[in-house]
């Protein structure tokens, strides 16, 4: 009998699940993701897409840019030229080069 309710609660909790998935992803199906390079939505410059499946259904989840060489390229450079001050911030967004290992971000090296 509690195997039956446990199934029941996991059938309840994975079509609530499924339905919090398909409002997420509804924000998608007017028209491709697009790529992020610099800080901006950019679509395919050839206006290719690719479709992406739900992995648990195979079911189209959304229609995704494809980039090209020319993409990477844009990306690549915007990403070495956002980097260098990227680098220098403070606080929790990545690892400072002097901290050490297992330090929390707010606690100082030195």
């Amino acid at each position: 009998m509690n195997e039956v309710k446990a199934s029941d609660a996991q059938a309840t909790a994975l079509t609530s699940n499924l339905d919090k998935a398909r409002r997420h992803l509804a924000r998608f199906t007017p028209g491709p993701v697009r790529h992020l390079i610099a800080g901006e939505a950019v679509v395919d410059r050839r206006g290719a897409t690719f479709e992406t499946l739900c992995p648990v259904d195979n079911a189209p989840l959304a229609r995704v840019a494809a980039g090209d060489a020319a993409d990477i390229d844009a990306a690549a450079r915007a990403a070495a030229a956002a980097f260098p001050a990227w680098r220098d911030m403070l606080g929790c967004v990545h690892r400072p080069k002097d901290k050490p290992r297992g330090m929390p971000c707010n606690v100082s090296a030195a």
